[in-house]
């Protein structure tokens, strides 16, 4: 006899757009739109935003404030608080990664005498979701969490470069309807520049003064996560460039190797 809720599970696929949930889709609008803004939105921008009544988002709103993902400050305005990211670390292969990669990032850290992040892909953009800060009284650093857009990072720029020709040109779409001023055949030229290199050296387009060092953490070929240093040129420091370039190298292809050991879960899927 056949289980209907196994019939129902079999045909989800089949027809997705018969099914719907108002007001999850609802909810999900709500933390689009607050991911998105670069600042906190009062009810009523929130509402006007999404084209929808008041009546219609403030229980919403208010469970979301309730579970944690939307924060309400005293003035009334809304953000998104570090839930979701929170749950996505949370993921085995996630923390596979993480753990196996900070032991060697601190090593890299200490050798060097300059702060190192990991970042992987989330759709079109990178977030970074772990970072060893500098040693010593003076470095730069990331901080977790941070996104960017692919094609604007250089941790995005060799995530991009090792990557299948049917993801690049998916991660393309992505990055061309979120970015108006894309330079698409830089970026190209730029990654196949990168894929032969093995690496990327390039200047923050954020921060003067910072050389972006950037290794890809590779499995079979394809980097699942870029390993970086914002390099600071000082007169304090003790290693040059190229040597940490050098160092850099080495600590890629060793938490590229120790994830391919048995009893690993080294893959990581978008967000």
């Amino acid at each position: 006899m056949t289980d209907p809720a196994s019939k129902n599970v079999e045909n989800e696929g089949a027809d997705t757009k018969k099914y719907k949930a108002p007001a999850l889709e609802k909810g999900l609008d709500v933390l689009s739109l607050l991911s998105s803004s670069a600042r906190e939105l009062k009810f009523p921008e929130i509402t006007a935003a999404l084209g929808r009544s008041q009546s219609e988002l403030f229980r919403i709103v208010h469970v979301l404030v309730q579970r944690g993902y939307v924060d309400r400050s005293p003035t009334g305005t809304y953000r998104l608080t570090n839930q979701l990211f929170r749950l996505g670390m949370e993921q085995p292969p996630v923390r596979d990664l993480i753990g196996t990669a900070s032991p060697v990032m601190r090593t890299l850290t200490h050798t060097i005498g300059q702060s190192c992040h990991l970042a992987v892909r989330s759709q079109d953009q990178i977030v970074v979701i772990h970072r060893i800060e500098a040693p010593g009284e003076i470095g730069f650093s990331v901080r977790i969490g941070y996104r960017r857009s692919i094609g604007t990072t250089t941790s995005g720029l060799v995530i991009f470069a090792f990557q299948p020709t049917d993801t690049r040109a998916e991660i393309i779409d992505s990055v061309q309807d979120s970015e108006e001023d894309f330079d698409i055949k830089r970026f190209l030229s730029a990654a196949d520049i990168t894929n032969a290199n093995g690496f990327a050296a390039e200047p923050s387009k954020f921060v003067r003064g910072i050389m972006d060092l950037s290794y890809p953490i590779l499995e079979n070929g394809v980097a699942i996560a870029a390993l970086t240093i914002p390099f600071v040129d000082s007169e304090m420091n003790s290693v040059s460039r190229d040597e940490t370039l050098e160092h850099l190298k080495r600590s890629s292809l060793e938490i590229s190797a120790n994830l391919l050991k048995p009893g690993t879960r080294p893959s990581i899927g978008e967000e």
